[in-house]
């Protein structure tokens, strides 16, 4: 188990799945006809940001408020940069 600087335990293989996961979306997304590259691009850089997020240790935690991010949201959007409850408080600024 790793632990970050930020206090976040993740185990090494819950690591090395994520990162496997985010390869493998990064593949998918890069693979595609060009003109489907472009709409690609935004979930691109986040696949992108999240590999860059585990290599620095900081995998896991919000980009907001600091906390832990739900591993059943890690799981389903492995890419994501915050928690829901921050996600939340944006989606409704936006409206």
């Amino acid at each position: 188990m790793r632990h970050s600087p930020n206090g976040q335990d993740i185990s090494a293989d819950s690591l090395d799945a994520y990162r496997f996961k985010l390869a493998a979306v990064l593949e998918r997304l890069t693979s595609g006809h060009p003109n489907e590259l472009a709409s690609a691009g935004f979930i691109t850089r986040q696949v992108l940001d999240a590999l860059q997020r585990i290599d620095n240790d900081r995998y896991g935690r919000c980009l907001s408020c600091g906390q832990p991010i739900a591993p059943k949201r890690l799981e389903a959007l492995p890419w994501v940069t915050f928690c829901i409850l921050c996600q939340d408080e944006f989606r409704t600024r936006e409206i």
